[in-house]
């Protein structure tokens, strides 16, 4: 069985650059009963707006889309738990679907999880859960960033306007 604090790290860790590729069409609504117009899934986080029931977790998952564009909110509460029940994902929707955008506009369904959904669910949305490829670009790009750093020390304000395209800082 899988241990909750180490599932919720896994999360913590993903961003939406570590989604599986068809994901977002494997949970897109577009049903004309439940949406006006197509919802394309866009990110899953753990919430920072829900506190979970102990030896639980809270994600939410985001949908592009308004919310006045949906025409019932357990419709497409319905329609999320059956598109996460054809992967095996058992999930409580405790809270209503509320904005989650700020940017553009998303629609965001919170979801209870114990341990083992919450990894289910890990796995369904992100390539390698638990292993973020942006932690493994850094890791290349830290050490190329340190070689440059031996290349050309930094100089803050006095070595403004140095260098070429490539070298140093030009002054604004």
């Amino acid at each position: 069985m899988a241990d909750l604090a180490e599932v919720k790290e896994k999360w913590l860790k993903m961003t939406v650059a570590d989604q599986i590729e068809g994901v977002r069409d494997l949970l897109t609504i577009a049903d004309e009963h439940i949406v006006t117009e197509e919802f394309e899934f866009w990110d899953a986080r753990v919430s920072k707006t829900h506190k979970a029931d102990e030896g639980r977790i809270m994600v939410e998952l985001f949908w592009a889309g308004e919310i006045k564009d949906v025409r019932s909110q357990g419709a497409f509460q319905n329609e999320v738990r059956r598109l996460l029940g054809r992967s095996d994902v058992v999930a409580d929707i405790p809270v209503e679907m509320r904005e989650g955008g700020c940017m553009m506009p998303l629609c965001c369904v919170a979801l209870s999880l114990d341990a083992e959904n919450a990894e289910k669910l890990g796995d369904l949305v992100f390539e390698d859960f638990g292993n973020p490829k942006l932690a493994e670009e850094e890791s290349s790009s830290d050490s190329e960033a340190g070689d440059d750093a031996k290349k050309n020390p930094h100089k803050g304000a006095a070595g403004a306007g140095e260098g070429g395209k490539d070298e140093g800082c030009k002054q604004q």
